[in-house]
């Protein structure tokens, strides 16, 4: 897909409309943009209404960004998409969406404990889609 491709510079448009994207190189930003119009595309022509993917850390690793920020757009149109291929998260992120017409997400706490796995706590964590269900309004 070439970085003028409309459909990405669509994509580019609203993730920038989505969130503040101030420090994250633009190059970073296409990449996303595009993968976001290959997933939207791929999911259309399919009849897709759900996902689940292998993202952390393979995604970020081999393809050089993390796909949060297009999740969570999905997500917010009501088609749920849960991180590290969590199925039974995924449809029930799908239930609660179709239950309340609102967007569901699901949360865990991801560790940020360096080198020393046994020092993770609460206060140091982080809030990323993943593993405990949760509802949005």
């Amino acid at each position: 897909m070439k970085d003028t491709d409309d459909g990405a510079q669509a994509k580019l448009a609203a993730i920038k409309a989505y969130v503040s994207t101030a420090g994250i190189p633009e190059a970073a930003l296409l990449k996303m943009a595009k993968l976001g119009t290959v997933i939207d595309t791929w999911m259309k022509q399919t009849n897709c209404t759900v996902s689940a993917v292998q993202c952390w850390t393979s995604m970020e690793e081999f393809f050089g960004v993390v796909p949060c920020t297009i999740m969570s757009m999905m997500s917010n149109e009501l088609i749920p998409s849960a991180c590290e291929v969590d199925v039974p998260g995924t449809l029930s992120m799908y239930m609660l969406a179709l239950a309340s017409q609102t967007p569901s997400a699901l949360l865990d706490w991801n560790n940020n404990y360096g080198t020393d796995p046994t020092s993770a706590s609460a206060s140091t964590a982080q809030i990323c889609p993943s593993t405990s269900l949760v509802h949005r309004r």
